[in-house]
């Protein structure tokens, strides 16, 4: 693992090899949980162990992802590499709208990263994006009128010395500042206190001293207010705390008894936090200025909530849990309003509503993005195909849909989609 996988060079001992891992959909003796424990990027295919490497036909997913994963094994890879047809739902699977037609812009982020991407965060205005590898602790920021890196990496010397990645990572609302949060790894460094890094931007340069949110515990939580002065921070098992990023000063505590809080969000207006228990699916809100509990919780996940969103209005709010269910609220009622019909087997990594707040757009593991009706809970128009697991999804100033991908060669697609029919 440590002269290949997470290789970063060609020396006497190493050579960075690029491992594309799969787990089987019904497979109980190896879950993906297990794969995601060791290899920096794993998907999902069709089967067990033993059936997802026997493709019957050139339709089957096994098929398509060995060709994908060759062909971008090239040393010039082609701009859309990807022809084949996607495979057909199982039958137990709900029916999913045609392919929508080739994307406007398929761009491929050359220059930066040496491998596969961890996760990826647009700016709110779309104008940038931040990614960040999944082998090395690398976080590069992308220019998306053409995409390609404004600058060198955003690196520090601890995440050198002790290996360690970023795992959460938020923009502020402005996009001048990007925050991240850095995983901990067993030796010395678990016992220093854990530390979040601010960015400028503009300069790719760091914003100050590095603040100290916890003693011991990792972060497991990141979110930074609409309004921009607060930022707030959950360590493990631990309250949640809001910051006041320029001063560097904890403003207040939001306690729960969720044990680890894993998800959240600000709404629009800044007003209102949400976190999701990482122990089981509840879900709580905060009355920001009080720090007091807003209402009782949101009840309906049965596993870890892992992604939230708020409506543009703040009248909705979407989350997506490791059950794979995706759910939409009715934030002033407290209630479940939409389960949404999406393939189960097919989970969900990113979640965005539109500038209008009108549909949802879902982005899965298996490179699909959906968009829903927000008011029906139905699909809403054509599916979109990407060639690998979905990072990111954001708008542009315009309104165009960008989704950021993770393949072995990350890319940024982007779309004008034609409005629905009746809208």
């Amino acid at each position: 693992m440590r002269d290949i996988v997470r290789a970063t060079e060609v020396t006497e001992r190493t050579c960075p090899v690029p491992f594309a891992v799969f787990a089987g959909q019904t497979d109980n003796i190896v879950p993906s949980a297990s794969a995601q424990d060791v290899f920096p990027d794993v998907s999902v295919l069709p089967g067990d162990r033993n059936g997802i490497i026997r493709p019957d036909t050139r339709e089957h997913l096994t098929y398509a992802a060995l060709r994908r994963h060759l062909v971008l094994c090239l040393p010039d890879p082609p701009a859309d590499p990807v022809e084949e047809r996607p495979a057909p739902p199982p039958q137990d699977a709900p029916a999913v709208a045609a392919p929508a037609p080739a994307p406007r812009a398929t761009r491929p982020l050359h220059g930066g990263h040496t491998g596969q991407i961890r996760f990826a965060e647009f700016t709110p205005d779309g104008k940038a994006l931040a990614t960040f590898g999944a082998k090395r602790p690398t976080a590069l920021l992308w220019d998306m009128t053409h995409p390609r890196p404004t600058g060198a990496a955003l690196t520090d010397a601890q995440w050198r010395t002790f290996g360690r990645q970023v795992t959460h990572a938020v923009f502020s609302p402005d996009g001048r500042v990007l925050v991240t949060a850095t995983e901990m790894r067993v030796g010395p460094a678990m016992y220093a206190p854990k530390k979040l890094h601010l960015w400028d931007t503009a300069t790719q340069r760091p914003l100050g001293e590095p603040l100290q949110v916890s003693r011991l515990a990792v972060v497991s939580g990141l979110a930074y207010s609409p309004r921009g002065g607060l930022l707030a921070v959950a360590p493990a098992a631990s309250p949640v705390k809001l910051w006041n990023p320029v001063t560097r000063k904890s403003v207040r505590t939001l306690r729960h008894t969720f044990g680890t809080v894993e998800a959240t969000a600000f709404s629009p207006d800044g007003r209102t936090f949400v976190a999701g228990s990482y122990r089981g699916g509840d879900m709580r809100m905060w009355d920001v200025d009080t720090g007091r509990p807003d209402g009782e919780p949101l009840v309906g996940h049965t596993a870890p909530v892992h992604t939230i969103v708020f409506s543009p209005d703040g009248a909705l709010l979407a989350t997506a849990a490791i059950e794979r269910t995706v759910r939409i609220w009715d934030v002033r009622a407290r209630r479940q309003v939409w389960r949404l019909d999406a393939d189960r087997r097919d989970p969900v990594y990113a979640l965005r509503f539109s500038p209008d707040g009108r549909h949802l757009l879902t982005g899965t593991s298996g490179g699909r993005v959906t968009r829903w009706d927000a008011g029906t809970g139905e699909r809403s128009g054509e599916d979109l195909l990407v060639d690998s697991v979905v990072k990111a999804v954001g708008f542009t100033p315009a309104g165009g849909l960008l989704v950021a991908t993770g393949g072995t060669v990350p890319r940024v697609y982007e779309w004008n989609p034609a409005p629905a029919k009746g809208r």
